[in-house]
């Protein structure tokens, strides 16, 4: 947030035009898994993608999809425009159909991100004796990271179509590209750390299925109940129910599940 420049966007030494994309994806993360950010800082930074948006040539599907993705999941993005997207989804490299797969997810179009999913199973490269991969298919050569492009399609089949042959492949070809020293790119790691922790952490939230009655100094504030994704819940206590000193908060949970606080 503190390096975020006056036209609202965020920029690196070797000017990565997709930055403020980059950024502000991993800002709506953060503040959805309930880190604080100033609106301020997403409403300028989504007015400088905006305009970014207005600059990038009409056949720059790649950084349009991108610049979409991004807006997509503050829910900021423009259906007419993802939808002019759509319309050549049978031309798009892979990693930009699912960066337009994942807009369409946020966006509340789960049919028409899982057909892209679909689509994206098609693109799989599968050599023999070879981890399964996604190439980016980008016009542009820096946008041409396999890494990346697979971890991006992880998260677009974890999201859209979890039951594909092809997500629990991408799953293991990311691991094995993991290796024992890292990804193979700094700009790899975060998609790919974001798609192995959806994929994986799956299978424990399918299972959820729990009740919890929240106490705070043996006065009952409220109850909580989850069932398959139990994602991030806030409870409101009541001022008086605060004591000066120590406080005893208690949890009572039935069912089966994990959580946090």
């Amino acid at each position: 947030v503190a390096t975020q420049i006056d036209n609202g966007g965020w920029t690196t030494p070797v000017q990565d035009g997709m930055i403020t994309s980059r950024v502000f994806w991993a800002l709506v993360t953060a503040r959805d898994a309930g880190i604080p950010v100033e609106k301020s800082v997403f409403d300028k930074a989504a007015a400088c993608l905006l305009k970014q948006l207005e600059g990038f040539d009409a056949n720059d599907h790649d950084s349009r999809a991108i610049v979409l993705h991004a807006l997509a999941t503050d829910k900021r993005a423009d259906f007419a425009a993802c939808n002019r997207l759509y319309r050549d989804r049978q031309s798009l490299g892979a990693a930009t159909l699912a960066y337009l797969a994942r807009a369409f997810h946020h966006l509340g179009r789960a049919e028409v991100a899982a057909e892209l999913a679909g689509i994206l199973e098609t693109k799989a490269v599968d050599a023999p004796g070879q981890p399964v991969r996604w190439d980016s298919g980008c016009k542009v050569g820096w946008m041409n990271d396999s890494t990346e492009a697979t971890a991006i399609v992880l998260l677009a089949l974890a999201e859209s179509k979890p039951d594909s042959p092809r997500a629990a492949a991408a799953a293991q070809s990311l691991l094995h590209q993991r290796g024992c020293f890292g990804f193979p790119s700094a700009r790899s790691r975060g998609p790919a750390v974001a798609a192995l922790s959806a994929w994986f952490g799956m299978g424990k939230e399918q299972s959820t299925d729990m009740e919890i009655d929240v106490q705070v100094n043996g006065k009952a504030v409220g109850t909580t109940k989850a069932t398959h994704r139990a994602g991030l819940t806030m409870i409101e206590v009541p001022r008086d129910l605060i004591a000066a000193g120590k406080n005893t908060i208690e949890f009572k949970m039935r069912g089966r599940g994990r959580f946090a606080w």
